[in-house]
């Protein structure tokens, strides 16, 4: 079985980072893969940040974090998921805004444990009514993409409906182009939502 050292230094491979510094593998340690990606050592991996790395795939190589509870892969060039995410069975937060995912990735609805997830600044175009399948779901970032028709299971959810993002969780719809509901319906929130239906 590979070591997280050797798991890092495959996925750095994988994406074309040669050079893995070591900081340190105390408790604490960060260790940090130039020039883009930094990842936070426990006993065992459960932070990954691969921000701006100019990935157009996610390597295979990620199932082998299973006690990943953070996945971060914020401004790359991502068109769609792994099959592997699903593996990730810890993930409690997945960071995939701003890429180029143009469908609602169907692998995200394995992850059960999911409370966070950011798919901001995308080229979404539909709501999927399989999102109610994300029971733990507390915050839901679908901002800036290009979504017209929101189902009425989005009430399923349970979550405050928001125009503009707080910070405090709901699911953060502003800069799309609402048809039905309309924007106007939409910023009253999802008792006007549920009674519009």
């Amino acid at each position: 079985m590979a070591t997280d050292l050797e798991t890092l230094q495959q996925l750095a491979k994988e994406i074309g980072i040669y050079q893995i510094p070591i900081v340190s593998f105390s408790k604490a340690a960060k260790v940090t893969l130039y020039p883009c990606c930094a990842i936070d050592i426990y006993l065992n991996v459960i932070v990954l940040n691969l921000d701006r790395c100019n990935l157009n795939f996610i390597p295979s190589s990620i199932s082998k974090f299973k006690h990943l509870l953070h996945l971060n892969i914020w401004d790359n060039k991502l068109i769609h998921l792994s099959p592997d995410i699903p593996k990730l069975n810890n993930l409690i937060h997945l960071g995939l805004g701003k890429n180029r995912i143009d469908l609602f990735p169907e692998e995200i609805y394995k992850l059960k444990r999911l409370k966070s997830l950011h798919l901001n600044n995308n080229r979404i175009s539909q709501f999927p009514k399989e999102i109610t399948k994300l029971k733990n779901l507390q915050y839901l970032r679908l901002d800036e993409n290009k979504i017209k028709l929101l189902p009425k299971e989005i009430s399923k959810l349970g979550l405050v409906i928001k125009w503009e993002d707080d910070g405090k969780g709901g699911i953060i719809l502003i800069g799309n182009p609402l048809e039905s509901p309309s924007i106007e319906i939409v910023k009253k929130g999802i008792n006007e939502l549920i009674c519009m239906r």
